[in-house]
Order: C-alpha cells, then structure tokens, then sequence
C-alpha cells in the first residue's frame, strides 16, 4: 500500500497522462523531494532549536553577569559601610583616650596637689611642735629658776 503522499504523486503523474516506468520515476522523484524537503524542514528545525538554546544560554549569562554586578555592588557598599564604621569607631576610641588621658593628668595634678597639702600641714604642724616644745622648754627652765611665765 502507497502513502498519502506517494498516492497523491501517482493520481498527480496520472493525471498529467504519465504511465508505467514514467509515472514510477514521476513518482520516486516526487517521493525524493519531499525527503528532500522533510530533511531541509529538520534541519532548520534542528537549526532554530540549537539557535533558541544559544539564546537562552546568553540570555542566562547576561541575567548572571547582572546578577553578579549587583552582588558586587552589595558587596562594595557593605565594605564601604564597614569602612565608615570601622572609622567611626577608631575615632571615638582616640576621643575616648583622650579623654582617659585628660583624666589621669588631671587626677595626677589632683594627687600632686594633695601631697603638696599634706607635705605642707606636715611642715606647719611640725613647725607648730617645735614652736610648742620650745615654748614648753623655756617654760620649764624658768620654772627650774623660779620665774613662772603666764600662758599664752
């Protein structure tokens, strides 16, 4: 049994008036074409199919190399923003020990003054004591003569 299209060479060539050898031949070279035809059609399928992934392959390289722009341009703004506070804080580090620095200097002149009270009370009371003892030691070789002196 003929095909559909083999049958539709035959009634073709036979309505042309071609016969026996000729109508075989009309209809192997009809059948030739359309192959020939059929595997042209394949071929530019095969053609748009591989065209249509290389499409899709860019298509997914460009989204990819946006994608990977964009990561870079998060990326570089959170380091900028790491930077900035990173600086941030180095700087309120220095004012913070400059402000212990402030301070301790002013606690070290504090102490200094301090001592320099204290060192001088010492000075006056001993000055005191002395003065004490020698009022007290006069009063006492007075006292061994005879002479009594009034408190002061």
């Amino acid at each position: 049994m003929l095909s559909t299209s083999a049958q539709q060479s035959k009634e073709v060539g036979a309505s042309m008036g071609l016969k026996g050898t000729d109508l075989l031949n009309f209809v192997r070279e009809q059948q030739k074409l359309e192959r020939e035809d059929q595997d042209k059609k394949r071929e530019r399928q095969r053609e748009e199919k591989k065209q249509e992934k290389q499409r899709k392959r860019e298509k997914r390289a460009l989204e990819e190399e946006r994608k990977e722009k964009e990561r870079a341009f998060v990326r570089e703004k959170i380091r900028e923003k790491d930077q900035a506070i990173t600086s941030q804080k180095k700087t309120k580090d220095r004012q913070r020990q400059h402000e212990l620095e402030k301070a301790k200097q002013a606690f070290e002149q504090e102490l200094e003054r301090f001592k320099q009270a204290s060192k001088q009370r010492q000075e006056e009371e001993r000055e005191r004591y002395r003065s004490d003892l020698k009022k007290h030691m006069r009063q006492m070789q007075a006292h061994g003569r005879g002479h009594v002196f009034p408190p002061s």
